[in-house]
């Protein structure tokens, strides 16, 4: 097999990755800016990194091209996510607007981001991510999961049509959510 690099394995999809490409007899280079997380990844190479600084990247891939030549894969998995539109995500913190209340009631709520029915795992994740690398002729997209595979096959509808059914299903989480909390309370 091959040399692949992973970013962001501490947890989730980075680490469901890492397992999937060692599994199968890859050297995984496993990467993460949480030093904690790598020590999981006991028949990997770590590498404390930190993609946003450009010293630490030029490290490990001077790490890469001495000890193996190269790599035959990049995983680029590191990252950082808040949630909401983006005129809502400033540099600092601020509070949410209310125009955005229905996005903000369907991505807290469990039926994105939660492990409800929409959600897909990260080993599920991996395992696409796994087959992306390893395929002969890799396909142009690999949607995962329903959202995914919807807003791919809803992509020749007029933009409309598109919008007004992401609306629709937004509303829909939300007042699920909503809801939901209500029952609890």
């Amino acid at each position: 097999m091959g040399t692949v690099l992973v970013t962001g394995v501490g947890s989730g999809i980075g680490r469901a990755t890492t397992r999937a490409f060692a599994d199968d007899g890859w050297r995984v280079y496993a990467t993460d800016v949480d030093t904690e997380g790598l020590a999981t990844h006991i028949d990997c190479r770590p590498a404390a990194v930190d993609v946003t600084d450009e010293d630490d990247v030029a490290r490990i891939f001077e790490r890469v091209r001495d000890e193996v030549g190269g790599l035959d894969c990049l995983v680029a998995n590191a990252g950082y996510c808040q949630p909401g539109p983006l005129e809502d995500l400033p540099a600092e913190r601020v509070d949410r607007s209310d125009r955005y209340a229905d996005i903000y009631d369907a991505l807290e709520g469990d039926g994105l981001l939660g492990g409800g029915p929409l959600t897909v795992s990260p080993e599920r994740v991996a395992a696409t991510i796994y087959e992306a690398a390893t395929a002969d002729a890799p396909a142009p997209r690999y949607p995962v999961g329903l959202p995914a595979g919807l807003a791919l096959a809803t992509r020749w509808l007029p933009r409309p049509v598109q919008d007004f059914g992401q609306r629709a299903a937004i509303r829909s989480l939300a007042a699920l959510e909503r809801f939901r909390r209500a029952l609890g309370e």
